[in-house]
């Protein structure tokens, strides 16, 4: 279905006056352009497209490391379970990314295998395996 079909189809169900529906729609439209102007340029009206959502849960905790402060919604029920090998994949991503606060740790660590490991074309692939399990100690 085009683009234009979907959008005639949330225009016609915006139809109130049945024996002149084209009026209707031309004013539906009207209408939504209008609001889309207003969000886009206007930015201190609230409308439907900047209206905070329904169910916005501001926590209060304030955390030091970045990778703690994005504030989510979980959907369903909690499922726990051991990850295995994706565990250490999940692991690794989150210490690797959790902006500048792992910084130190991490050029140390690196440091450690330069000083350990001759092979340089390993370096890499050593940290991200091994980094997990150093940072925890």
């Amino acid at each position: 279905m085009f683009g234009i079909e979907r959008r005639m189809g949330t225009y016609k169900g915006y139809v109130r006056n049945y024996a002149r529906p084209d009026g209707s729609i031309a004013e539906a439209y009207v209408v939504d352009e209008a609001i889309t102007f207003l969000s886009r340029y206007l930015t201190d009206i609230e409308t439907r497209f900047t209206r905070p959502e329904r169910n916005w849960d501001l926590s209060s905790e304030d955390y030091k490391m970045d990778v703690f402060n994005h504030k989510i919604r979980t959907l369903g029920a909690p499922k726990f379970g051991n990850l295995g090998l994706d565990g250490n994949v999940v692991q690794w991503y989150l210490l690797n990314n959790c902006g500048s606060e792992l910084d130190d740790y991490i050029k140390e660590h690196k440091e450690l295998i330069c000083l350990t490991s001759s092979r340089a074309q390993e370096w890499d692939n050593i940290h991200k395996r091994e980094f997990p399990a150093w940072f925890k100690k």
